[in-house]
């Protein structure tokens, strides 16, 4: 499925839509129960509001990268918990990693280097080994779809994909998931 990134600024009635950036909202205790305090946040995916066949129907997927290290860490994690606490200025200690503005996440039938559970392309240059067979990229972002200076992680051009095996997927586990970026 593909989707397009709006700028937006935030407000209470919409903390809770799918985005790249901005401030994030999470059930009570979410980033302490999760170690996720040094780690960048990427997106949110509200669930009932995007209805991607292949991912659960409710709840939130949030997308964070451990930074602290070369290559990322991708650290993916579903809850169905009801969502209580906003994270405002989340990624203020990573002013070396983008702007940190947000953009919510809308459907388009359009091509725009965003998309949601396609199938991941064998064929990529990449430098990660990973079994492609079986592969979804639970999202990939097209570096040159992004508002300039936008989750720039050091790399001006390219593509950024959360891969994770369709077994996984379908068993609801997040915890497996892969970073990978490469450039164009």
């Amino acid at each position: 499925m593909n989707f397009k990134l709006v700028k937006i600024d935030e407000t209470e009635s919409n903390y809770a839509c799918s985005k790249v950036g901005g401030s994030p909202v999470f059930p009570l205790g979410f980033l302490e129960k999760h170690c996720l305090d040094d780690d960048l946040f990427v997106a949110q995916l509200n669930l009932a509001e995007l209805k991607v066949p292949q991912l659960p129907q409710t709840g939130f997927l949030y997308f964070f990268l451990g930074v602290d290290e070369y290559p990322y860490q991708a650290k993916v994690i579903y809850s169905d918990e009801p969502v209580c606490e906003v994270y405002e200025l989340i990624n203020e200690y990573f002013d070396d990693f983008g702007d940190s503005s947000a953009y919510q996440i809308v459907p388009t039938n359009e091509d725009t280097g965003l998309s949601i559970c396609t199938q991941f392309n064998p064929d990529l240059d990449l430098d990660s080994v990973i079994t492609t067979n079986g592969t979804l990229n639970l999202l990939e972002i097209d570096t040159l779809s992004l508002p300039q200076g936008v989750l720039t992680l050091g790399q001006p051009d390219g593509w950024y994909l959360f891969v994770i095996d369709d077994a996984d997927l379908e068993e609801g586990n997040f915890s497996n998931v892969t970073f990978l970026s490469y450039g164009s």
